[in-house]
């Protein structure tokens, strides 16, 4: 009896230690600029596919993509799903196991989690009141920008773009149709005047990641 006790010890001591790494691993999200944001919406298959062509996008291999859900994102995809056509053998370990099975939208491994933390975001309200302070040329590898003051906050995680800053396709650098993301990688408080945040800022050699540096006085959405 001491000895099961024991072990059941260990392997709840082991289990809380796997836990807490992997809630600290989740945490990383806030690092992430790549985006596909519906904030307080019910998720959607058309959500899903969002994200997996932002992986397209950036030249993810499509073998081995895995989406991983909080439980109520879970819950409101399987019931979004009832109505489509699906594989039978798909159908029916949606319904015997009530999460979304693997091999769907793309991403083959689909899983759940309770564990997902809840972003709160800053107060900027993504209108445009924080406009870059450029005085002179910024430079090709900056993670941080001088800005004229604005009324909001800013978290770290909060997803923005410049004004007129486009994203370019990977390995061409060709200028694409949407709005390069950044990722604030500091809390700033209200009347900021320098945001930081990643990726880093370049405009051309093989690192390009934009189309051009922000103009003076481009906004932050």
């Amino acid at each position: 009896m001491n000895a099961e006790r024991l072990a059941t010890s260990w392997e709840h001591k082991w289990s809380v230690l796997a836990a807490n790494i992997e809630s600290d691993a989740m945490s990383m999200y806030k690092d992430i600029y790549n985006n596909v944001t519906d904030v307080g919406a019910t998720i959607t298959t058309g959500d899903v596919l969002q994200a997996s062509k932002v992986l397209t996008d950036n030249l993810a291999p499509y073998s081995g993509r895995c989406l991983n859900l909080n439980t109520q994102d879970n819950l409101d995809l399987v019931d979004a799903m009832k109505g489509l056509f699906n594989d039978q053998s798909n159908l029916s370990k949606n319904y015997r196991e009530g999460r979304v099975a693997s091999n769907t939208f793309g991403f083959s491994d689909i899983m759940e989690n309770s564990m997902w933390p809840q972003f709160t975001s800053g107060t900027d309200d993504g209108t445009g009141d924080y406009l870059v302070n450029d005085s002179g040329t910024i430079a090709e590898g900056s993670t941080s920008i001088t800005v004229d003051t604005g009324a909001g906050t800013w978290k770290k995680g909060d997803i923005f773009y410049f004004a007129s800053v486009y994203a370019v396709h990977p390995e061409t650098k060709a200028t694409q149709t949407k709005l390069k993301e950044f990722v604030v990688t500091a809390d700033a408080g209200t009347s900021a005047t320098s945001i930081s945040f990643s990726p880093a800022l370049h405009s051309s050699g093989a690192k390009q990641n934009v189309s051009a540096m922000p103009a003076n006085n481009a906004a932050l959405h």
